[in-house]
């Protein structure tokens, strides 16, 4: 497996849509005690933010392919491996890997980089749905296969 630019996907809510009117604020700022207005989760860690040459997409649902252009951004560049993670399991993260998969892409879940508000679900999508979709593993495995297949890369402390 080889690295490729991140994506990041925020989601913007569409003015009158009764489902996103919590996102009425600039999805980007967050609050400001630095918790997202989802779930009252942690924002995400200053360390994930985009680098040169990631993909950043805004999109109106909650799949990260189905309101944007990130398919085709991210088959004019030849990726068809995508790794996910993300911070609502039932949402983002299901919407996504179940619309990637129909498009054909092969998906890493990372289990220990997605959750959700409801244990119950995380369990179920985890244990009983992805497997089906995707291969489930942890960070660690991440880097070894990243290390795996680009040695150049192994000291510099990004997988």
């Amino acid at each position: 497996m080889q690295s490729g630019p991140g994506v990041r996907s925020r989601l913007s809510g569409r003015p009158h849509h009764p489902r996103r009117q919590h996102d009425r604020h600039d999805p980007g700022a967050g609050p400001p005690d630095g918790r997202t207005a989802r779930h009252g989760l942690p924002a995400a860690h200053p360390g994930l933010a985009p680098e040169p040459g990631d993909i950043t997409v805004r999109k109106t649902r909650y799949g990260a392919l189905s309101t944007t252009d990130l398919d085709r951004q991210l088959r004019d560049r030849g990726i068809t491996t995508l790794v996910i993670a993300g911070i609502s399991t039932s949402g983002a993260v299901l919407s996504t890997v179940t619309d990637a998969a129909d498009r054909d892409y092969q998906l890493y879940v990372l289990s220990d980089g997605v959750t959700d508000p409801d244990p119950q679900a995380h369990q179920t999508l985890m244990a009983g749905v992805f497997p089906r979709l995707a291969h489930i593993i942890d960070t660690a495995e991440l880097r070894s296969l990243l290390h795996a297949s680009r040695p150049d890369r192994a000291n510099t402390g990004r997988a």
